[in-house]
């Protein structure tokens, strides 16, 4: 299992660990305008390594914003043309809010947790 932390600021910070072939990322505080960029740059970075299983944990994303979205929803697009995915876990009942307000959760698979994740990618 490797781990990779990445600082991005004091309101939002994104890490990763793989397991086996999929990333799970962490998004950790605010994911807003400002964070959405520095988002975008860590996924951006897992894709061009290879990665094309990818689950977002979103169990510590106190927030979400339009910009936020945008950037997942775009990963969603360019990683499914690489016959990958990006899925959802963990999220907090804000957060699924959101995303069905959104419609998102008809775009992405959302699991309670990241075993169920895990378990979607293998079947």
């Amino acid at each position: 299992m490797k781990c990779t932390s990445l600082c991005m600021s004091e309101r939002f910070r994104v890490a990763s660990k793989k397991i086996e072939d999929v990333d799970i990322v962490f998004f950790i505080g605010r994911l807003d305008v400002t964070s959405a960029i520095q988002a975008e740059e860590f996924i951006q970075n897992l894709i061009q390594a290879g990665s094309r299983k990818i689950g977002i944990h979103c169990g510590e994303l106190t927030y979400i914003s339009s910009a936020g979205l945008r950037v997942i929803l775009g990963f969603l697009m360019q990683i499914r043309e690489l016959d990958g995915d990006i899925r959802l876990s963990n999220l907090k009942h804000e957060i699924r809010e959101i995303i069905i307000m959104c419609g998102f959760d008809e775009v992405f698979s959302i699991y309670p947790d990241d075993v169920a994740l895990l378990a979607s990618f293998s079947s």
